[in-house]
């Protein structure tokens, strides 16, 4: 995922200084791969560490694990935004 938001940062820096048409969508595609990995920091990191607490409230594990649901598919739909918008990017540059 690193590597993904990486690559879609260089790439819009790219398209972005080169005036490409497609320079929107490729800005757009690394604004959201880098969004995915927001979630981690803000949730995950800390939700993980606990599930691997061995001394966590066992009760509290699928009220946990639904909030762990939201937040995966928040990932998810940023992920699929990305992937979009990049795929938009490729196509607007194969167009010129």
């Amino acid at each position: 995922q690193l590597g993904s938001a990486i690559l879609a940062s260089i790439a819009a820096i790219v398209a972005v200084r080169s005036k490409s048409p497609s320079r929107h969508f490729a800005a757009i595609a690394a604004a959201f791969a880098i969004a995915v990995l927001v979630p981690y920091f803000l949730f995950f990191q800390r939700t993980n560490a606990g599930f691997a607490d061995p001394a966590a409230n066992v009760d509290a594990v699928a009220a946990q694990l639904a909030s762990y649901a939201a937040w995966q598919w928040l990932r998810i739909g940023f992920g699929a935004i990305a992937f979009g918008s990049s795929l938009l990017a490729l196509h607007g540059r194969t167009r010129q």
